[in-house]
C-alpha cells in the first residue's frame, strides 16, 4: 500500500505541532518548533529544536513525544519545497 499521507512544507507542520503542543498543560508554554528532515522507514521527519527547552521532566518529555509520533503518522515533510531563507 502506497504511503497516503499528506506532505506538508515544514513551516505548516511546525506550526500545526507547536499548536497541538500548546495544547498541553505541561507545555502551553512553548513558543517555537523547529522540525528537520528525516530520512527513516516509518516518518520524513523529526523535531530539532523547542523553545523554550523542554525541561528534562519525565511527564513533560513523554507529553511532547507522543504528540510528536501522532504527527509524524500523519504528516510527510514535503522536500520539494526550498527550506525557508
Amino acid at each position: 500500500m502506497a504511503n497516503q499521507r499528506p506532505k506538508l512544507a515544514a513551516s505548516e507542520i511546525e506550526s500545526v505541532l507547536r499548536a497541538a503542543l500548546q495544547q498541553l498543560p505541561s507545555l502551553r508554554g512553548t513558543k517555537s518548533v523547529r522540525i528537520r528532515p528525516y530520512s527513516g522507514l516509518r516518518f520524513t521527519w523529526e523535531v530539532d529544536r523547542i523553545e523554550p527547552e523542554v525541561e528534562p521532566v519525565h511527564s513533560e518529555f513523554v507529553d511532547m513525544a507522543t504528540i510528536v509520533g501522532q504527527l509524524q503518522q500523519h504528516y510527510d515533510l514535503d522536500l520539494s519545497l526550498p527550506p525557508p531563507a
